[in-house]
């Protein structure tokens, strides 16, 4: 870690915000400024405090962090603690949270929220994420909590089978459903939990680092549950329109290292918790050749991409960890 940079809030006499020792962590890498801000800004009306830790972006990423830490601590509504950690190069998300954790414990927070640098965390999330959390803790095995992300996508290939997924049984209320692989944005984890299972897998990179913990979890004998009232807007990649005949809607098309990850660390994830969850290992051994199937019907440069995703499965064979190189990719 190159630097850290503190900006404390100062709440107002009458503000109401959820104050209960809940830290968030948004990682960034080379993030767009006027997303950034808007990201920034509905997390820290949330949280206790908003830990930005940035993977290694460009200078013109490390100058729009900047310049949206100046306008939300000066100019902004109240607020809570607001600390940014830049590391000099990219050294993946499990680092990233790892870390966040660690400065989460030295505050004394309780909980932590993950955030994407696209994760726009609507009004009230946490109060409800909280909520939950105290009615359900004494009577179901909480590992974590989700938010709802809402994504501007009609074929969204992450929620494949979410009838399997994602249940609500009949001993649940109404908005909250048991969610078998949780997504990154909007994890919200007590940190006790973290005693108990361990850190986030810092031999992961990009993908699958949530498949895994929550997979972890539930090994385990802990559970993940998607709380509706926590709201996340989520971009997820960039929205495509489609037209196909009659059909209308919009697709998340992602970059080609992106594939090779999800194809690298997916399978790794397979490989590691398909003898335990044998119907959750089917799903995630699908997902590779789903990704490859939408490269196939929608991406211009669907070479690029299947070669990154068929390196993917080769490295996954190979035991191959760690950032792909660049020149991997082109």
């Amino acid at each position: 870690m190159d630097e850290s940079e503190h900006g404390p809030g100062v709440p107002t006499e009458g503000e109401a915000p959820a104050r209960r020792g809940v830290c968030g962590v948004l990682v960034t890498y080379n993030p767009e400024a006027p997303l950034l801000d808007t990201a920034v800004s509905a997390a820290i009306r949330e949280l206790d405090e908003l830990i930005i830790i940035d993977n290694g972006s460009r200078p013109e990423g490390i100058n729009s962090i900047r310049a949206t830490v100046a306008r939300v601590s000066q100019t902004g509504p109240p607020v809570g603690r607001l600390t940014v950690c830049y590391f000099g190069r990219n050294m993946g998300l499990p680092i990233a949270f790892n870390e966040a954790i660690r400065i989460a414990r030295a505050a004394g927070h309780r909980f932590l929220l993950l955030l994407d640098q696209d994760s726009i965390l609507e009004a009230g999330s946490v109060r409800a994420l909280l909520d939950v959390y105290d009615r359900w803790s004494s009577r179901l095995p909480i590992g974590a909590l989700e938010g709802w992300n809402e994504e501007p996508t009609v074929l969204p290939t992450d929620d494949f089978l979410e009838g399997y997924l994602r249940r609500h049984g009949p001993h649940l209320e109404p908005g909250l459903d048991e969610d078998y692989l949780a997504t990154n944005s909007g994890l919200f984890i007590p940190l006790d939990r973290i005693d108990q299972v361990g850190g986030f897998d810092e031999s992961f990179f990009l993908d699958a680092v949530d498949f895994e913990f929550s997979l972890r979890l539930r090994s385990h004998g802990l559970r993940v549950f998607r709380v509706a009232g926590a709201r996340i807007r989520h971009r997820r990649g960039d929205p495509t329109e489609l037209h196909l005949g009659p059909f209308k809607g919009a697709i998340r098309r992602v970059n080609p290292s992106r594939h090779y990850y999800v194809a690298r660390d997916v399978i790794r994830t397979f490989r590691r918790y398909a003898g335990r969850f044998p119907l959750i290992g089917s799903i995630l051994l699908t997902m590779p050749f789903r990704e490859a199937g939408l490269v196939v019907l929608f991406y211009p440069d669907r070479w690029t991409h299947l070669r990154c995703i068929g390196l993917g499965l080769l490295h996954s064979l190979l035991g191959i960890t760690g950032e792909l190189h660049p020149t991997a990719s082109g």
